[in-house]
């Protein structure tokens, strides 16, 4: 008698045991968690004049947009990419461009698409 009081104990604490164990699902997002404000997005027609990241953010390119002409992408006076293809280009990742660049582009049109992150 007392074996089966003992298993059936051992079993009830195990079950409990094991509900007890379990944690709270949290769900982070997918993707870059932002916290800028509502909307951090920075969109731009890339030309000689061009656009300088703040300094106290990095800058996120996540799309090139309206690609005609071959541009090229110089940050800080140095060239850093030819876009040969005409079209419209997303990237998975993103390409992160440091606070303080000055984006510029030269030899066609692009539209830069992005936004803003804690360095």
């Amino acid at each position: 008698m007392h074996k089966t009081l003992f298993s059936i104990s051992s079993i009830i604490f195990s079950i409990g045991f094991l509900i007890w164990s379990v944690g709270q699902a949290i769900a982070f997002p997918q993707g870059p968690n932002i916290s800028l404000g509502a909307n951090p997005i920075v969109s731009f027609n890339c030309d000689s004049s061009g656009y300088t990241v703040p300094a106290t953010n990095d800058y996120v390119i996540t799309d090139f947009i309206g690609v005609y002409g071959g541009p090229s992408i110089y940050l800080n006076g140095v060239s850093v990419m030819y876009l040969s293809t005409s079209g419209n280009f997303g990237l998975t990742t993103g390409w992160k461009v440091p606070a303080g660049t000055i984006i510029t582009c030269a030899g066609g049109n692009v539209h830069l698409s992005g936004y803003l992150v804690h360095p």
